[in-house]
C-alpha cells in the first residue's frame, strides 16, 4: 500500500526548499559526494534563505556565514525537512537530528568541527544546537539539529518558544507613535531616538518605560515596535519574579532567543517586580546590554527605585494623563463606525473623570457593551458618564466612611442667608469643571482649582447634615474623613496617611467631608521641641494635598479660631450656621418628626421651640426619645416630648423657659 503523504510533504515539495530537498536526496550513500553536489548544494541553500520569509533573510545576513558554515547549515536543514524515508542521515528511530559521525561522512571532520565549535556563529547564534563539539576525541555521537523555531521561520510559522508561551504574547500591532494619543515630550523623545519616519533602522538598545500602572508604558513600547516594523514580544515580568531562579533564568534566555529571531521588540511588563530578583540581575545585564540583537524595553513602576540603572540606555517617563491627552485618548477609543450623541462633550468629561489612557479605554469598552445590550449603535452622555464612573469605583480609602446621601437643601432649616451661600455652593460645585476648562481658568490657576468650604457654628446646627445634603444635591456619594485612622502615634505616618487619602480621592466624583477639622487643620506653633516640628510638618503637607484637591472638601468646626491661617486663605466659601430662632426650631420640630409617628393631639410644636432654645441635633435627639418612651403605649404625648426636651436641655447646657 502507497503512503499517503502529509501535508508537510506538499508544501515542501513547492519552490526553493523542494529544490534543496531534491538535491539532498540525490547525495551518493556510502560515497565522497562530488564538488558539484557541495556546489549545487550551496547555491540551493543560498536561495532557500533569499526566498524565506521575514525575518529570516535579514537575521541570516547579518551572521555573516562563510560557505563551509552554509553547507553544514544546508545539510541540517534539508535532513529536518526530507521526508523520514528519504532521509540519509537520520534514522527513523532516532530523536531528531543527524549524528556527528555522519555529518562527517559528507564534510571533512576539521570543517565540521570547526563550524560547529561552541564559539563559532552556528552555535553562538542558535542556529545550530546540540553537545559541544571541540576538537577533542569524541566518545559518543551526539546529535546536532536545527532548532525548531528556526525550521517554524523557514515556513512562514512565527511563534514563540513552548518555554515562555505561559509567559508571553507576540504581537503584531496596528497603531504607531503617529496614531497613537500620546504627551508630546514623549512623542518627541521618541523621534529623537528611533527617528521620525516608520521603519528607520536604528541600532537595539534596552529602555526603560517608567510610570503608573495604567498610564499606557504597554501600549507606548508596543507603537515603539509598530514604528520600527517589528512585532512586540511582551512578557509578564511579574509572573516570572515569582518562579524559581532556575526556571526563570530559562524563561528569560528562551525569550532573548526568540526576540532575536523573530526580530521582535522585547517588553518586560512589571519589571520592578522581576529586576529586584538578584539571582538574574547579571544575566539581565549580560543578555540585554550593549550589543543585544534586539530591542528591548522594561516596563518600570513610578514609586519604586530603578533596580540595575546602567542597564538603560534612555528612559521614558509616562506623565499622568491631562485634561488635553484623556479628551485625545477618548477621541482616539470611539470606533468610527457609533454614533455619538449631541449632549456628550469630551472636553467637560475628560476634565471631570481624571482617568489613565487604560480606564478610558475600559469605560469606553463598558458603554459599548452597555449599547449592544440595549440594541443601539449610539453612544449616549448618561451612558458614557455611567462607565466612566464605574472605572473609578475601586472601593473606598480605609480612612473614610462612604454614605450614600437622601435628600436635598430642601429639607433643611437655615436662614435665607445661610440658604444663599449654600445654593452657591452647590452651583460652583456643578460648574467648576466648565468655569476651569470652557473659561481657560485652568491654564492660569496652578493651585486651588478645587471647591472648599468651612462650616462653622456651634454643635447641632446643621453643619454634617448639610454637607451630606450638598453630595444629595450633586448626585454623589459623601466620603466623611474618620480622624482616628488619619492621625498616628508614629512618626511620619500621619502625613503618609493624609497623602494616600488625598490621593485616593483625587480623581474621583464626591464630597470630602472633615469633621471637626481643627484637629487637623490647627495653628503651626514656633518650633521648641521634636513634637513641634511634626506637627507643623503635618500641616504643611494638608496644604500641599489641599493645593492639589480638584473636588469638592467641606470642613466643619466648633472653634474657628483655632484654624490656621494658611487654611482660611485657601477656602472657597465660608458658612456661619447660627443657632435657629423660634421660629426655625418650630419647623425644625415638624420636620424632624416622620409623618408615621402617631402623634397625641396635646403635641405643640410652637409651645416647644418656645420653652427649649435647642439646635436642630438636639431637637433630633429629644424627637427620637420620646418616640421610644411612647412606642409602648402607641402614641407620642406632648409630655413625652417636654421631658425628653428637657433632657437634651440639661445635655446642651441651656436653659427651659416653661411657663
Amino acid at each position: 500500500m502507497t503512503k499517503k503523504p502529509d501535508q508537510k510533504d506538499f508544501v515542501l515539495a513547492q519552490g526553493p526548499l523542494g529544490e534543496l530537498l531534491q538535491t539532498f536526496a540525490s547525495l551518493p550513500k556510502g560515497q565522497t559526494p562530488s564538488e558539484e553536489w557541495f556546489l549545487e548544494l550551496l547555491s540551493k541553500t543560498r536561495r532557500v534563505i533569499e526566498s524565506a520569509p521575514a525575518p529570516v533573510p535579514e537575521q541570516m545576513k547579518s551572521l555573516n556565514l562563510d560557505d563551509e558554515e552554509l553547507l553544514i547549515f544546508g545539510v541540517l536543514l534539508a535532513s529536518a525537512f526530507s521526508p523520514s524515508g528519504q532521509n540519509i542521515l537520520q534514522s527513523p528511530a532516532a530523536p531528531p537530528g543527524v549524528p556527528l559521525s555522519n555529518l562527517f561522512q559528507v564534510l571533512p571532520p576539521p570543517v565540521v568541527l570547526r563550524c560547529l565549535r561552541s564559539g563559532g556563529k552556528l552555535r553562538q547564534s542558535n542556529l545550530v544546537e546540540g553537545t559541544t563539539v571541540a576538537g577533542r576525541h569524541v566518545f559518543e555521537d551526539p546529535l546536532v539539529r536545527i532548532p525548531w523555531r528556526i525550521l517554524n521561520l523557514f515556513l512562514g510559522i512565527l511563534e514563540v518558544s513552548p518555554v515562555i508561551a505561559p509567559f508571553a504574547v507576540l504581537e503584531f500591532p496596528a497603531e504607531g507613535l503617529l496614531d497613537l494619543p500620546l504627551a508630546d515630550e514623549i512623542r518627541q523623545q521618541a523621534f529623537s531616538v528611533y527617528g521620525e519616519r516608520p521603519g528607520t533602522n536604528v541600532p537595539p538598545i534596552c529602555i526603560a518605560v517608567v510610570g503608573t500602572k495604567g498610564s499606557g508604558r504597554t501600549t507606548f513600547v508596543k507603537a515603539l515596535s509598530r514604528h520600527l516594523e517589528r512585532p512586540s514580544l511582551i512578557l509578564d515580568g511579574a509572573l516570572l519574579s515569582g518562579l524559581d531562579p532556575l526556571h526563570r533564568m530559562e524563561v528569560i534566555k528562551e525569550a532573548h532567543l526568540d526576540s532575536a529571531w523573530l526580530g521582535a521588540f522585547l517588553c518586560f511588563t512589571g519589571a520592578s517586580a522581576l529586576l529586584s530578583c538578584p539571582d538574574i540581575q547579571g544575566l539581565v545585564r549580560s543578555l540585554f546590554g550593549l550589543g543585544c540583537p534586539h530591542h528591548t524595553a522594561f516596563v518600570l513602576d513610578e514609586d519604586v527605585e530603578v533596580p540595575c540603572p546602567d542597564l538603560f540606555v534612555a528612559r521614558f517617563f509616562m506623565p499622568s494623563a491631562d485634561r488635553f491627552l484623556r479628551v485625545q485618548v477618548w477621541e482616539h477609543v470611539i470606533p468610527p463606525e457609533i454614533e455619538v450623541s449631541k449632549g456628550l462633550d469630551l472636553d467637560l468629561l475628560a476634565a471631570r473623570y481624571e482617568l489613565s489612557p487604560a480606564g478610558i479605554r475600559n469605560a469606553m469598552a463598558l458603554c459599548a457593551v452597555k449599547s449592544i445590550a440595549k440594541g443601539s449603535q449610539e453612544v449616549e452622555a448618561q451612558n458614557l458618564e455611567e462607565s466612566a464612573s464605574n472605572q473609578l469605583v475601586l472601593g473606598p480609602s480605609r480612612f473614610v466612611h462612604v454614605k450614600r446621601p437622601k435628600g436635598t437643601l430642601k429639607r433643611l432649616v437655615v436662614p435665607p442667608d445661610v440658604m444663599k451661600r449654600l445654593r452657591f455652593l452647590v452651583a460652583a460645585a456643578k460648574s467648576r469643571v466648565e468655569v476651569m476648562t470652557k473659561w481657560g481658568f485652568d491654564e492660569i490657576l496652578t493651585s486651588g482649582k478645587g471647591i472648599t468650604a468651612l462650616f462653622t457654628g456651634e454643635a447641632g446646627t446643621g453643619k454634617t447634615f448639610c454637607a451630606e445634603l450638598i453630595a444629595g444635591e450633586l448626585g454623589v456619594d459623601l466620603w466623611h474623613v474618620d480622624l482616628s485612622a488619619i492621625v498616628s502615634k508614629y512618626v511620619g505616618e500621619t502625613e503618609k496617611n493624609i497623602h494616600d487619602l488625598f490621593s485616593v480621592t483625587r480623581a474621583r466624583p464626591l464630597v470630602l467631608l472633615l469633621d471637626e477639622a481643627d484637629a487637623l487643620f490647627g495653628q503651626r506653633v514656633e518650633v521648641k521641641t521634636a513634637t513641634d516640628k511634626f506637627a507643623n510638618l503635618e500641616i504643611n503637607v494638608l496644604l500641599q494635598e489641599l493645593d492639589r484637591f480638584e473636588g469638592v472638601l467641606i470642613l466643619t468646626s466648633n472653634l474657628p479660631e483655632n484654624i490656621d491661617q494658611a487654611f482660611r486663605r485657601r477656602l472657597l466659601v465660608h458658612v456661619q450656621f447660627p443657632a435657629p430662632d423660634i421660629l426655625e426650631r418650630e419647623e425644625l420640630w415638624r420636620k424632624l418628626v416622620p409623618p408615621g409617628v402617631p402623634l397625641a393631639p396635646d403635641v405643640d410644636f410652637a409651645y416647644l421651640a418656645k420653652c427649649f432654645e435647642l439646635t436642630g441635633g438636639f431637637i433630633r435627639n429629644a424627637i427620637l426619645c420620646a418616640a421610644y418612651a411612647g412606642r409602648e403605649r402607641g402614641v407620642v404625648t406632648m409630655n413625652d416630648l417636654m421631658s425628653a426636651a428637657l433632657e437634651q436641655a440639661q445635655a446642651a447646657g441651656k436653659l427651659a423657659r416653661i411657663t
